[in-house]
């Protein structure tokens, strides 16, 4: 999909999966399976922590990337709301986007495009349970869907 800037939009599921990938072969994790279980682990386990070391390298693979970007549209987002992670990757982002390179070194994007789906026009954006914080009345824009309502509202004949 290519976004309004006229730049493709970057799938964050997609290169969230990948990076976690490429995570665990490089740490010679025998199944990806092992990687997928552990993802509905109980709170505090080593599965679950091991999870987060993962989550947290593929973020690390992520940010390098994704910082190479001038503009950085983003979509499918739930990773980054899911894992706290994934919630400090796109804090970091914003900020860089807000205020330029910080004292990682990192640069870039200078611009950031989160897009997500909501229901409600005056709640705050979010992307799962995690706020996306907005400073400025400038940092959120609606695009209101192009459907009519009354084909949004109208039942699936079935």
């Amino acid at each position: 999909m290519e976004s309004a800037l006229g730049i493709p939009v970057i799938d964050v599921s997609v290169a969230f999966v990948a990076a976690v990938r490429q995570v665990a072969r490089q740490l010679n994790i025998p199944s990806f399976d092992r990687v997928l279980l552990a993802d509905a682990a109980e709170p505090g386990s080593n599965d679950q922590l091991n999870l987060h070391r993962v989550v947290a390298q593929a973020c690390d693979l992520l940010e390098a990337e994704w910082s190479r970007h001038s503009v950085l549209p983003l979509d499918a987002l739930t990773p980054l709301g899911r894992y706290p992670a994934g919630q400090a990757l796109l804090d970091r982002l914003a900020s860089r986007a807000r205020y330029g390179p910080g004292t990682e070194g990192l640069s870039g994007p200078g611009t950031l495009v989160l897009i997500s789906p909501a229901g409600d026009e005056t709640k705050v954006p979010r992307i799962g349970d995690h706020v996306i914080r907005v400073n400025t009345p400038e940092e959120w824009v609606i695009a209101r869907s192009p459907w009519p309502s009354e084909v949004r509202a109208r039942p699936q004949a079935g």
